[in-house]
């Protein structure tokens, strides 16, 4: 994988969970606030775990996302990059991209193009968390 390629729609991208109020009690899937954005900068970070093993994909967890916080990897939402692109709720036109952002990791990449709106930003969460796959460490 070139560090800058584009994501490409057939990817899969994951979501580090590293506070337990963003998994739903019984650890099977993501509340929608997994996937809310920074409200520092308005992204939502993922990373590019395509063609990773598990332990490779929570190697990368543990050490890029839970460690730096001092706090616990308790899993990760993996969702495909087409249904990120492609989510819409209501009113709102898919506006979402992922763009890769290797700052953080060769595999870093950012959710961008959240709408304004707070329940805009809601619906779009929701979705992209019900469309996730949960992992739980």
């Amino acid at each position: 994988m070139d560090d800058l390629a584009p994501v490409l729609p057939e990817e899969m991208v994951s979501r580090f969970v590293v506070e337990s109020n963003k998994i739903t009690s019984d650890r099977a899937s993501l509340q929608y606030t997994a996937f809310k954005p920074n409200p520092n900068n308005g992204t939502t970070s993922v990373f590019r775990t395509d063609g990773l093993a598990r332990a490779q994909v929570m190697q990368i967890g543990q050490t890029y996302v839970a460690r730096p916080r001092g706090k616990n990897l308790y899993g990760w939402g993996m969702v495909q990059v087409a249904v990120i692109t492609d989510a819409h709720a209501q009113d709102v036109p898919a506006c979402l991209s992922v763009v890769p952002d290797i700052g953080v990791h060769p595999r870093h990449a950012n959710i961008l193009g959240w709408p304004v709106d707070k329940a805009q930003k809601k619906l779009l969460a929701i979705k992209l968390a019900e469309a996730a796959t949960f992992v739980a460490v």
